[in-house]
């Protein structure tokens, strides 16, 4: 008999009792949902100044530097 009366305690505790709790611990449910939100402006720097403005090179300035490059002798000759 004392078995018996156990065991439910033990059933009652199981089944009833730590559900509960359980269901005491439950996150409430959120208020504002489906409320839009609506996301902040960007803020955009300004532009970039110009830091340092160099010549444009002459015409033709980059095809000559190319063909003295490959047409340069080397200065120590080999043997």
């Amino acid at each position: 008999m004392f078995k018996t009366k156990a065991l439910l305690l033990v059933w009652l505790f199981a089944c009833v009792l730590l559900p509960g709790l359980l269901l005491g611990c439950a996150t409430p449910m959120l208020q504002d949902v489906g409320a839009v939100v609506v996301a902040p402006r960007p803020q955009i720097p300004p532009v970039p100044k110009v830091v340092q403005q160099t010549e444009p090179r002459p015409m033709g300035f980059y095809q000559s530097s190319l063909l003295n490059f490959f047409s340069a002798r080397p200065q120590t000759p080999t043997r």
